[in-house]
């Protein structure tokens, strides 16, 4: 039976231990946050970092989330503006290994024994003395196997390779593929099956194609050569900054077409190791490769003009003219860099520059490129081991949505690729964007061998 409750009597008062180890925020002279916000965030601070980094270990992660959410409310204007950015950081160590440098305590507080940990790091001086100097990470550049091992973090999963466009073989036939039908619709507009009609790529118009003879029908062609991108208030092209509505900026004398986009056959995949060594007569273990083609226009539909290979030092393995089958109607040369006097002479067709590929690239070696998946379509070749810089380095939006390389290397490598020269030549060039493609990742892997991901010394 339970003790009635006497209101008139008074209940002795229980004294409670005191905390010895009480976690409370960093007094900051003057902050912009409220204590009651700092405190809430400090607590979510500290159990992301029990959670993800620090795996029962407590003290640690208190110190670390301190540390942290005095960084933050220095540095923060507003209530909002410190919410925000504590909901980052969180973000971040969500995504953190363990132990990972990014959250590793700043102080040395065995230090000091008898001063509570956040009075300690309020001291300017005290929190001076005890701070702990950075280690100067020492970064060696990968190569041979290390690189191979660590690029092959990035390697697309079977099922990436299928979203995001890949062929693979159909039914066991290497000859003849499938690819993913939510890509294949994306060019279904500029496919008409026709044996003679075709839609423009550029200008939606329909006009008339002979393949055998070479010629199309006439018409002038007026389009963007940009895209539509939305924009606060409406849409903009990004070639002109003229809206939805408004007249086209560019023109040529004759329409093209893209007939041959859901043409699946003819592929080839890449030699086994062992016979691309035996061909060579010499004997090394997969490497990495980037990989970059070139396209113009022609009567057959987009066919392959170049193909570019570079290897893991930035040397070039093989860079390629291609003879298209069909007449040409448009060398691209905005975005090819392909001139009529660059194919005058030449007469490798398709499967000759697919032997060339082959002679040095197996299936054991991983390509890297920007949207390989384009490249190998014009190679009509099939392979496994891709690392595709659009997807490292995702659009914000996400699919169909994809960063441009011209964009990537400028806000990821602060280099500019791909401009125009002084006497007005087009700067598209197939080996500047295959190396291009490898610097971006070896940017990725180095900021990796910051973060602890892998030693330098795998």
């Amino acid at each position: 039976m339970g003790t009635e409750y006497n209101p008139v009597e008074k209940n002795p008062r229980i004294a409670h231990a005191v905390s010895s180890c009480a976690f409370r925020c960093v007094p900051i002279e003057r902050c912009k946050v409220p204590m009651p916000i700092r405190q809430k965030h400090l607590e979510k601070l500290k159990e992301a970092l029990i959670e993800k980094v620090h795996p029962n270990e407590e003290t640690i992660s208190r110190q670390v989330a301190l540390e942290l959410e005095r960084e933050l409310a220095t540095k923060a204007t507003t209530r909002g503006g410190f919410i925000n950015a504590v909901c980052l950081r969180i973000a971040q160590i969500k995504k953190a290994m363990i132990k990972d440098e990014r959250f590793m305590p700043r102080h040395d507080l065995t230090k000091i024994q008898t001063i509570p940990m956040n009075k300690a790091l309020a001291d300017k001086k005290v929190s001076k003395r005890i701070a702990i100097k950075p280690k100067t990470r020492r970064f060696t550049k990968l190569s041979g196997d290390k690189l191979y091992k660590a690029m092959s973090t990035y390697l697309l999963t079977f099922d990436e390779l299928w979203i995001h466009g890949y062929p693979r073989p159909k039914n066991g036939n290497k000859k003849e593929v499938d690819v993913n039908p939510d890509v294949v619709k994306r060019y279904k507009n500029l496919v008409t099956g026709h044996p003679t009609k075709r839609k423009c790529s550029r200008c939606q118009a329909e006009f008339e194609v002979n393949t055998e003879e070479g010629w199309v029908s006439e018409g002038e062609c007026f389009y963007h050569s940009g895209k539509l991108y939305p924009t606060r208030t409406s849409h903009e092209y990004n070639c002109c900054n003229g809206a939805s509505n408004s007249d086209p900026c560019k023109f040529n004398e004759r329409h093209v077409h893209e007939e041959n986009r859901l043409v699946f056959i003819g592929y080839d995949r890449l030699s086994a190791l062992k016979k691309v060594n035996d061909t060579q007569k010499r004997k090394r273990a997969p490497g990495v490769f980037a990989l970059d083609c070139e396209m113009v226009y022609t009567v057959i539909g987009f066919e392959l003009a170049r193909v570019t290979v570079i290897d893991e030092n930035m040397d070039l393995v093989l860079d390629s003219f291609c003879k298209p089958r069909g007449a040409i109607l448009d060398y691209n040369e905005k975005y090819s860099g392909i001139t009529e006097a660059d194919l005058k002479n030449i007469t490798s067709d398709l499967r000759e520059v697919q032997k060339k590929v082959r002679y040095y690239i197996s299936e054991e070696d991983i390509l890297v490129g920007h949207s390989l998946d384009s490249d190998l379509k014009a190679l009509k070749i099939h392979h496994k081991k891709c690392v595709d810089t659009s997807v490292v380095y995702p659009h914000k939006k996400g699919l169909p949505y994809k960063r441009g390389l011209k964009t990537l290397m400028r806000e990821e490598c602060g280099k500019v690729i791909q401009e125009e020269t002084a006497d007005g030549a087009y700067g598209h060039d197939s080996s500047e964007d295959a190396k291009a493609a490898l610097q971006l990742m070896f940017k990725k892997l180095e900021e990796d061998q910051k973060a602890g991901k892998f030693a330098d010394d795998e």
